[in-house]
């Protein structure tokens, strides 16, 4: 018959199953000083619909609010640093969701089955799980299918051929269009930095891409094993072609390459059997020795760098 936790007794902790399945219990006010709530706390509380926690809780065990179907709202402390495996899973009406800037390990199945949320609140800097997690929820999606969190794109679910990116995005994630079959030709905006790695990695007829001169980073492999890719002109911004970047683009003939550009990575343009000798750019320093591996038709500048077998940047 419980219905309402406020303030219980001062500790660090909050024990495995304390609450579970306290299926009347409606709020949860959480004291100060609590560290840890423990797996399958609040398990199946169906009727949970509000939860304060206090700002100094580090972790959320596995399961401890799985199930709380009342739930809409979580908002995370600021410190928390572990969110564990099903979490919330099966809140199946949780909309919003505030993670704290602290929060550095975050399961994959922390919020499976929420099919509801709508809103994604957490730093700048979203870890890798965090952004795989996201990225599986349809419900974050925008009108176009872009799934953007923090000016962040983190995945795409529509079906456009012809794609011109949002305006105010800044960045797009790791695998943000990876395997792509729809995207034929992306325009990417002035003010995106970054492209993650594999970002665009095996869309199977993407044909055009257009960079803008904001960006500087692009990530290993984010081009790679686009078989239909056939031009790419990289922005002076981009300073290093990372490993992989453009491997396996069978039908790229033509790179263009600015000054500004120092290194080649790794296998950057390896298997790109049609590309014919790019200009390279006098800021160039360094060429790693297999970037231009199994293609034919390009001669190599006298410019080879001493890196270890292996290299990375």
């Amino acid at each position: 018959s419980l219905e309402l936790i406020d303030q219980p007794q001062k500790g660090s902790h909050i024990s495995k199953r304390a609450c579970a399945d306290c299926t009347r219990l409606k709020r949860v006010s959480l004291p100060e000083g609590l560290k840890t709530i423990e797996p399958r706390c609040f398990f199946n509380c169906k009727a949970l619909e509000e939860i304060n926690l206090p700002g100094e809780l580090l972790g959320i065990g596995k399961s401890a609010f799985e199930g709380c179907e009342s739930l809409r709202t979580f908002i995370g402390p600021q410190k928390q640093s572990i969110l564990d495996g099903r979490a919330f899973a099966g809140c199946r009406n949780l909309e919003e969701i505030s993670l704290g800037d602290d929060l550095r390990e975050i399961a994959a199945d922390s919020f499976i089955d929420c099919m509801k949320i709508k809103k994604v609140s957490c730093s700048d800097k979203i870890t890798p799980a965090a952004c795989e997690l996201f990225r599986r929820q349809v419900s974050l999606a925008d009108g176009r299918g872009f799934i953007i969190i923090n000016n962040s794109i983190i995945g795409y679910i529509g079906k456009e051929s012809d794609l011109t990116l949002p305006e105010g995005v800044k960045q797009i994630y790791d695998g943000a269009f990876a395997e792509n079959l729809y995207l034929s030709r992306v325009t990417i905006p002035e003010g995106v930095s970054a492209i993650g790695v594999a970002a665009f990695g095996a869309c199977p007829i993407l044909t055009s891409v257009v960079f803008p001169q904001s960006l500087n980073l692009l990530g290993s492999f984010s081009f790679a094993y686009c078989p239909c890719l056939k031009e790419v002109n990289i922005p002076g911004g981009v300073t290093g072609i990372k490993q992989g970047t453009f491997e396996g683009c069978a039908a790229l003939e033509k790179v263009t390459l600015n000054e500004g550009l120092l290194i080649i990575g790794p296998a950057a343009f390896r298997f790109c059997a049609r590309l014919k000798t790019p200009a390279f750019p006098d800021s160039l320093d360094i060429v790693a020795s297999d970037s231009f591996e199994g293609c034919p038709l390009v001669v190599l500048p006298d410019i080879f760098g001493d890196e270890e077998e292996g290299f990375l940047f």
